[in-house]
């Protein structure tokens, strides 16, 4: 709640030199969530400021009011904002906080009137000026949607018993930035190996810490070498999701979700293939067998084998079960080898992406490597970039 308070405050600090453009013999509209309304005193222009009647706009918002005769102060309270105001007095409060603002409550035609952006901001709306219609434009705080350019996924592939410190060494180091929904990937046969292990119980819960703080673990199979489920030996050149057969690649996919959701006690629900080696008949199998998969965002899917098709419907529309999130920026040149350099040519190939993945190899960095990482960070922060997990990037386009 602290943290939305302080958005509050330096979104008001920020516009409080913000004003309308609007002379005074204007008529102002004021328009809630797509409706205009009107109250029993019009909007009035003081100081470039639009001032509206304080009864009617509180009420309008969901807001409680009282007044102080005494000391002709306004209080208004919803849910857990707290605001007040008092006439001829620029000084405001905002859950304790004081605001100035650049016009004073003041008495028109008997009416108390308040400035319309303080007030609609500081219950948590969101204000906009239509210059063309001269209308005040709010969203209140239940329909506010957040406008975002442009989202990053990071993609950390290859975690297991063997390999967790690793991760959490990376898990630490975005969280030092305040990234901590990243996603970790988890080969089912390398989180199973550590069954029995003396450190088996710190590896569990050290992965569901990262879960409690935002963190997605997402499956990234069963096995992970170049090798076909019948296999035990590495075999160059040979990709199980790649080649196997649908009932093969099924029974991978089904025992690498129970194993994962056991372990951590969790509901995966995003796969990346081990080498992003999709096939059409991953594709198939994880479409036909969402109920059970679970599965509703795929990274990196949509590879040569698979086609560029194998993500669309009938109509060439793309398919929302699963979603595929194909845009390849990453964190390096070569696997486990972090580039600056490399991410800014990628990064500039796709500017006009709205979700990037930023894949990497954690179980491999070194300190130059997170020197590397470091500035694609703060790279991506100062774009403004978005990060989200590749389950919020799902549920945000399917709220949108």
């Amino acid at each position: 709640m602290k943290k939305i308070i302080s958005l509050i405050l330096c979104t008001l600090l920020l516009i409080s030199s913000f004003a309308f453009t609007v002379s005074a013999n204007e008529e102002i509209k004021i328009k809630i969530d797509g409706e205009y309304k009107t109250f029993d005193v019009s909007p009035v222009i003081i100081s470039d400021r639009v001032l509206v009647p304080m009864r009617g706009i509180f009420e309008t918002l969901g807001a409680r009011i009282g007044w102080e005769e005494t000391t002709k102060m306004v209080l208004a309270t919803k849910g857990e904002h707290y605001v007040s105001v008092q006439i001829g007095n620029t000084d405001a409060f905002l859950n304790g906080e004081k605001i100035v603002l650049d016009v004073a409550p003041q008495i028109v035609n008997s009416r108390t009137l308040v400035p319309i952006r303080f007030v609609s901001e500081s219950l948590g709306c969101k204000v906009d000026w239509d210059d063309a219609t001269k209308t005040v434009v709010i969203q209140t705080e239940d329909n506010v949607t957040e406008t975002i350019s442009k989202v990053a996924i990071v993609k950390l592939d290859d975690l297991g018993y063997s390999t967790y410190q690793s991760f959490n060494k990376a898990y630490e180091f975005f969280k030092s930035y305040g990234i901590n929904n990243i996603g970790i990937g988890a080969i089912a046969s390398k989180v199973e190996a550590g069954k029995g292990e003396s450190g088996y119980d710190e590896f569990i819960s050290t992965v569901k810490k990262w879960i409690d703080n935002g963190t997605e673990i997402w499956n990234h199979g069963y096995l992970h070498k170049r090798e076909s489920s019948s296999q035990t030996e590495e075999m160059e050149g040979y990709e199980y999701f790649s080649v196997d057969s649908y009932e093969t690649q099924y029974s991978n996919l089904k025992k690498a979700v129970d194993i994962i959701n056991e372990a951590f006690d969790y509901k995966v629900r995003t796969f990346g293939s081990p080498y992003n080696a999709c096939s059409p008949t991953t594709v198939k199998v994880l479409k036909e067998n969402y109920n059970v998969l679970g599965m509703e965002t795929v990274m990196l899917g949509e590879t040569l084998k698979a086609g560029k098709g194998a993500f669309k419907d009938e109509n060439g529309n793309p398919t929302t079960l699963p979603m595929n999130l194909g845009t390849d920026v990453r964190f390096e040149k070569s696997t486990g080898v972090c580039s600056y350099e490399e991410f800014l040519k990628r990064y500039e190939k796709n500017i006009d992406a709205p979700v990037i993945v930023m894949q990497g190899h954690a179980a491999q960095w070194d300190e130059t490597d997170y020197e590397e990482v470091k500035k694609t960070v703060e790279f991506l922060i100062k774009e403004n970039v978005t990060f989200m997990t590749p389950s919020q990037y799902y549920d945000y386009v399917m709220a949108k």
